[in-house]
């Protein structure tokens, strides 16, 4: 069955950023056959993460640890649906392995923040009611250099679905989304997932290349 949700993501390099809003069709997808070990569910023993949100870090770990692969077993059924999605879905069949990123207290706290206020209040996007942003909300818990990034997903709690489509865009170029999962300068990672009033389900996953908790 074919659901139509939206894609929504920010990145922020020393002070400076971007945003860029999608829309998708996502699709189910099977679960993951191939490596299910320590380097991929690095976020196994937190405390602070559902099993839904360690499961997500484990979906981006899948993907980056092994692009190809990844692409080959769960993003092929997108690539017929446009030129773009084709584009995604070639990239990433193209990319060498990059470094399991690392769960960050920070950085999910943060996103569990922002998950659960825009659920509530059913907001969409990457900013505040109070007008905050990405990196105000990561201010408040920890202290980060380089780069961070924000993508958010609306209407999916499958993690690897979210990820899937987060991934592959068939709606617009290739970009944002897929460079935040799989950016090599990126090291951690935080999750929060929340029911959201309008979409029933979002998903915030925080980036960063360099963080430390308060």
């Amino acid at each position: 069955m074919q659901k139509i949700g939206f894609i929504f993501g920010i990145r922020v390099v020393f002070g400076f950023f971007i945003l860029f809003t999608n829309s998708y069709e996502a699709y189910g997808a099977d679960t993951y056959s191939g490596r299910n070990n320590a380097a991929i569910n690095t976020a196994q023993n937190t405390s602070y993460l559902t099993s839904a949100e360690m499961q997500v870090i484990a979906e981006i770990n899948k993907a980056r640890t092994n692009p190809p692969q990844f692409a080959e077993q769960y993003l092929a059924e997108w690539a017929g649906k446009s030129s773009n999605a084709r584009e995604c879905y070639e990239k990433m069949k193209r990319m060498t392995p990059r470094e399991a990123l690392i769960p960050s207290f920070a950085l999910s706290q943060a996103a569990k923040d922002f998950a659960n206020e825009s659920g509530r209040s059913g907001l969409v996007g990457s900013t505040g009611s109070d007008s905050s942003g990405l990196w105000t909300r990561i201010d408040k818990y920890g202290i980060w250099s380089g780069v961070v990034a924000e993508s958010i997903s609306y209407g999916y709690d499958d993690p690897l679905t979210i990820i899937a489509q987060l991934l592959v865009d068939s709606k617009t170029s290739c970009g944002g989304q897929q460079e935040n999962i799989l950016n090599t300068g990126n090291r951690f990672v935080g999750v929060g997932m929340a029911a959201h009033k309008t979409y029933r389900y979002m998903c915030v996953i925080a980036f960063a290349s360099d963080i430390k908790d308060k």
